[in-house]
């Protein structure tokens, strides 16, 4: 078991509510609320939950996009052997930095300049870190372009000229043109065909082998997340409610929406009946979240207790590798999936 290069502490992001003429803080939006989780040197921890559940908030409050309300976000540089925390770095001494945490983004459409060739978009972090000589700026776009599967002919082109799926490689040869050690994929697949994903993650992988990278990989699609994740943290209206390594958390959940989100996986044998969990009501409104477990009021298996205490993401007896945020989760028997469909895999 490696070291872990990213710690986040009771992490919370919280956007204030203004109202009236004088714009007073009114409440606020619980994007993130006190989440805790290590990534490890080397592996591809998963992100996933509902729409709003605040994937994309934790991953950019990590990468000091947003300042964090509370907690703390460290990061442990392997190259220097420095260990240094983000979340309260002031932003000069965050600058140097930001070369080894690099992001790519959901729509490759609008993350790149639709005004810049292809040379101008890679070159740019090289340029703004430091790198000004022409001839190694051109070597090095040839070779990342080489690396994620286009042509040095394209140097000189338009984004405009590319599809999606040659957009999204061009967005990680940028993110690759500074050597980080670590890498955001904020559903960085979600836009593109089924037939593009499975591409774009087989290159995901080639080049974590060959670039020594660490992911936190984002999605809502659970086929995409069996297919490259080591770890998965299940997340649901701003809280962390279960991780676990990836085969355990499909055959075995332990949280009752982690139950819930595995149940739409079609089963592999057509003769098996899925029974699929439908959750009534919608996510919690960030800005007025339930008493005691945020689940508890779409929870199949709630007690009176759920409403008024609330769980912590807790380690079962034994088991050094899970968590789960259930107070219930040793008694219940909940149902996975042993596998996913081909027809519906990556």
């Amino acid at each position: 078991m490696s070291e872990p290069i990213i710690e986040v502490q009771n992490l919370k992001k919280h956007f204030p509510i203004d109202k009236g003429f004088f714009r007073r803080t009114v409440g606020h939006v619980r994007a993130v609320d006190d989440v805790s989780f290590s990534i490890r040197k080397g592996e591809v921890f998963g992100l996933v939950g509902e729409s709003g559940s605040g994937k994309s908030t934790t991953a950019l409050t990590i990468l000091r996009a947003w300042l964090p309300t509370a907690g703390r976000v460290t990061f442990h540089d392997y190259r220097s052997g420095r260990t240094h925390e983000l979340s309260s770095l002031r932003t000069r001494k965050l600058v140097p930095l930001r070369k080894e945490l690099q992001v790519v983004f959901q729509d490759p459409y609008s993350s790149l300049n639709s005004r810049m060739t292809v040379r101008e978009v890679i070159s740019e972090p090289m340029v703004i870190h430091g790198e000004h000589n022409s001839k190694k700026i051109d070597e090095k776009v040839v070779h990342l372009l080489e690396s994620v599967g286009l042509r040095a002919q394209h140097i000189n082109r338009y984004p405009h000229a590319f599809s999606g799926g040659q957009r999204q490689r061009i967005a990680i040869a940028r993110a690759l043109s500074v050597d980080p050690q670590f890498l955001v994929c904020d559903e960085s697949v979600s836009a593109l065909d089924v037939s593009v994903q499975a591409q774009i993650l087989n290159l995901l992988t080639d080049l974590q082998t060959q670039f020594d990278l660490t992911y936190l990989f984002i999605a809502h699609d659970l086929s995409v997340i069996k297919h490259i994740c080591d770890r998965v943290g299940v997340m649901y209206a701003g809280k962390l409610v279960e991780v676990a390594d990836t085969d355990d958390l499909f055959r075995a959940p332990r949280h009752p929406y982690t139950e819930s989100l595995l149940s739409a996986v079609p089963e592999a044998d057509p003769d098996v009946k899925a029974t699929r969990i439908v959750l009534e009501g919608e996510i919690p409104n960030p800005a007025n979240p339930p008493s005691g477990c945020y689940f508890h009021p779409r929870c199949p298996y709630a007690r009176e207790i759920c409403s008024t205490e609330e769980p912590q993401l807790g380690q079962p007896d034994g088991d050094t590798n899970r968590y789960d945020a259930c107070l219930f989760s040793d008694e219940l028997e909940l149902t996975g999936v042993n596998e996913i469909p081909e027809e519906h895999s990556i």
